[in-house]
């Protein structure tokens, strides 16, 4: 390694072997070097090097501030410092350093350490101008640097580092540390010191277990409070009252209160005798888990002991009572704390103000403000927002804006839903007029109304028929944007439109509510229920191509229908003698997860059928069946008439096996009897050959009335291989008359040899016919 000697004009390159011997050597922080340090140019380097490669990587890993991430800067008085003292140990002597101008850093020790620790990335190099800064710590010096340090991660650095300085920590400071990290929520590192205290000769007291039990409880962490207190035992720390209570917090403040209330014996058992807030503190959690029973059996402990509750004790006790409806139970404590001889403050007046509006109580509320203001309690900002919209509820309009007038003289300042109360009060009463006087009193505090304003006037003027008016406050509600931008899915915003576009359709205004409606879909509304509100009012006003329109809108939006808007809009389809829009509609029902009902399919495939559209209701057909739906089935056996009349055998014979899959196969003998009666006895036929395949029920009488038909219609040979079928198959054989007739048939038609062989096999053999039935088999 070489060194470079600097000079105005040349630059000369120095073995470090020559500026000082060293040796290196692994120390108890890393890896260091040893030896003698020649004064000069190389003193400078070697120091830097050191200071590099012993810094302690741990505390950087254990503590993580993000706005310790700058690039470090450098001191540039001690580097000019440095090289004077270099070029003074070349002349061979040193002499005294005289700082010339002011100082940067301030005078008092603790504001210096914080400047410095604020003015760079914490470095072993910043350490060291701490150290020259205030060379002594005093636990008053570090107890402070602890408080003003300007993050959790800067105040454990420095923590740690006094402690190497030969700084000895006591239990404040430690307290101290472990305050800051539990408001940091850096508990682990809060976890890690306490636990250190006795290695590094400092006694655990309780003060750091209660600050740790507290920031967990804080943090949520309810079984990590619950092991540290457990623990304080076990380590020999002595319990407090203000430990149990700091506990109890934590334990009541995520709601467990069966824990809470084992703890609290247990604190009974050690001695200790709850203090007043310990009731306090065990009262308001009962209260927040609604369990108000035990909550008053600690309030009767809290007067036994002597330990008299104070208002606040009461107040807790109302609001807990008051909060599930108890409000007679509220009341029995409000006369105690006359007992006690204690005054009701606005908090004991306001809650049980809120109890009676909550149940409803109107009157008894106003009695209350009443005598809150007889007693000298002057009400607040909250007072008259818990009572004003109970009095709207109430329909005691007057009683309310009497208040509200009140409310502003006083300069409390009212709120949106405030004003909200009173023009939905207005709106009921038919006080339209007041209730439009309200918002214009809004804009005059420079109240923003909210959807939720706007939504209870149009709601209200459309009740009362004020059509006009409600129009015209919506337009303003377009205009002024208070919709939502485009993608938001506020349901306050369609509650708004909602009540107005229902009524419309309900008046048969449908197009203007479409209007409307197409306004808010610009603005990026989109909502389900109004497109079905929409599309069922185009359908009741004989439109539904309309309503097809915002169909297809809806899916393009990914947006379904419910059932009941589709099977509406597919009844006006075939109403209007439109089959193929009610089955496009029918499919998309399906496609989105909607069962169309049985009378929907029938009317459905009833429309297709009239129309000619013989293939489309099959298809309709199938449908139904592969849904499971087996009512209504009167017009399967004209479908599938048609179809064989038509050649579509194939397709028939898919029906027929689907429909015996699901165990509702049509009567085969019905169905061929009525096809013989009209002629179509060959039809009957290849209904026979498949009702053969499949192994059908069919009756002889079925089999007489297809031969007797086949052979009437001139189809002798048909009914010849047919026969043969049957005897194959084993199946019921047609009646004497019925050869008869087949044989009479061929014979006519010159089959001789088929007359033949029925003749010899079912009405006496002869050669000659075995030798047909060979040729038939």
């Amino acid at each position: 390694m070489a060194s470079i000697c600097k000079s105005a004009r040349c630059f000369t390159i120095i073995p470090l072997s020559h500026l000082f011997s060293v040796r290196i050597v692994n120390g108890p922080h890393g890896i260091i070097p040893t030896g003698r340090i020649s004064h000069g140019v190389g003193s400078t380097f070697l120091r830097s090097m050191t200071s590099a490669i012993t810094a302690d990587p741990g505390e950087e890993q254990m503590l993580e501030d993000p706005r310790i991430s700058e690039t470090p800067t450098g001191v540039p008085e001690m580097a000019e410092e440095e090289e004077a003292d270099q070029a003074q140990s070349m002349e061979g002597t040193i002499k005294p350093k005289v700082r010339r101008g002011k100082s940067k850093y301030p005078t008092d020790p603790v504001d210096n350490l914080c400047q410095i620790m604020a003015s760079r990335r914490w470095s072993s190099r910043l350490e060291h101008t701490m150290k020259l800064a205030v060379p002594t710590l005093t636990h008053d010096i570090v107890t402070q640097v602890l408080d003003k340090a300007e993050t959790a991660a800067q105040a454990y650095k420095f923590f740690k580092w006094a402690g190497k300085t030969g700084f000895k920590h006591d239990k404040f400071t430690y307290f101290t540390i472990v305050e800051i990290l539990g408001r940091a929520k850096k508990l682990n590192a809060a976890r890690t010191l306490v636990f250190e205290m006795p290695k590094k000769g400092v006694q655990w007291s309780d003060d750091v277990f209660n600050s740790l039990v507290k920031s967990y409880g804080k943090m949520g962490i309810v079984m990590e409070s619950v092991k540290i207190f457990d623990k304080m035992k076990e380590l020999g720390v002595k319990y407090t009252v203000l430990a149990y209570n700091n506990f109890f917090s934590a334990l009541v403040r995520s709601g467990r209160t069966a824990m809470a209330k084992r703890y609290y014996n247990r604190m009974l058992k050690d001695g200790l005798k709850p203090d007043m807030f310990t009731y306090n503190i065990l009262i308001r959690g009962f209260c927040m888990s609604s369990k108000m029973d035990s909550a008053q059996r600690f309030l009767n402990d809290m007067i036994t002991s002597g330990r008299g509750p104070t208002i606040v004790t009461f107040n807790t006790l109302i609001d807990g009572f008051c909060k599930v409806g108890r409000l007679e139970d509220a009341l029995k404590v409000f006369n105690q704390i006359k007992e006690k001889e204690l005054t009701p403050d606005v908090v004991t007046y306001t809650t049980l103000i809120k109890g009676y509006c909550k149940q409803h109580r109107a009157d008894e509320a106003l009695k209350c403000f009443q005598e809150m203001v007889m007693q000298g309690v002057n009400p607040d900002r909250v007072t008259y927002i818990a009572l004003i919209p109970g009095l709207c509820e109430a329909q005691k309009m007057d009683e309310a804006q009497k208040l509200l007038n009140e409310m502003v003289e006083r300069n409390f300042a009212p709120n949106a839903p405030l004003f909200n109360a009173l023009i939905d009060g207005h709106c009921k009463a038919g006080n339209l007029e007041e209730a439009i006087d309200a918002l214009g009193q809004m804009a005059k505090l420079e109240i923003s109304a909210d959807i939720t304003t706007y939504n209870t006037l149009i709601v209200g003027l459309f009740y009362r028929g004020e059509f006009d008016k409600s129009i015209k406050i919506f337009d303003e509600l377009l205009q002024k944007g208070v919709l939502p931008d485009p993608g938001s899915n506020d349901s306050a915003t369609f509650d708004t439109y909602y009540p107005m576009l229902k009524y419309l359709c309900e008046q048969g205004q449908t197009q203007k509510a479409e209007e409307l409606f197409r306004k808010l879909l610009k603005k990026g509304a989109q909502d389900a229920s109004v497109f079905n509100t929409i599309i069922i009012g185009h359908c009741k006003e004989g439109t539904p191509e309309a309503g097809f329109e915002l169909l297809n809108i809806m899916l393009r939006k990914n947006l379904s229908l419910d059932s009941e808007t589709y099977n509406v809009l597919i009844e006006s389809f075939l109403c209007k003698g439109l089959p193929a829009e009610a089955k496009y509609t029918l499919d998309k029902m399906m496609e989105s997860g909607h069962l169309p009902t049985a009378s929907t399919f029938r009317s459905v495939i009833d429309v297709l059928y009239s129309d000619g559209r013989f293939q489309t209701a099959s298809r309709v057909m199938k449908c139904m069946l592969e849904k499971d739906i087996k009512e209504n089935f009167d017009l399967i056996p004209k479908i599938l008439e048609t179809l064989l009349d038509r050649g579509h055998v194939e397709e028939v014979f898919d029906r027929l096996e689907l429909m015996s899959g699901k165990g509702c196969a049509p009567d085969l003998n019905k169905l061929s009897n009525d096809l013989c009666e009209k002629g179509k006895a060959f039809t009957a036929c290849q209904l026979l050959q498949f009702a053969l395949q499949k192994n059908c029920n069919i009756k002889a009488a079925t089999y007489d009335t297809v031969l007797s038909g086949l052979c009437a219609d001139g189809k002798a040979n048909h009914a010849f291989y047919l026969l043969f079928r049957i005897t194959k198959k084993g199946s019921r054989f047609p009646t004497l008359s019925c050869y008869e007739t087949l044989i009479s048939s061929l014979q006519a038609e010159g089959k001789t040899e088929q007359a033949e062989l029925v003749s010899s096999r079912f009405m006496g053999k002869s050669s000659k016919g075995k030798e047909v039935e060979k040729k038939a088999n």
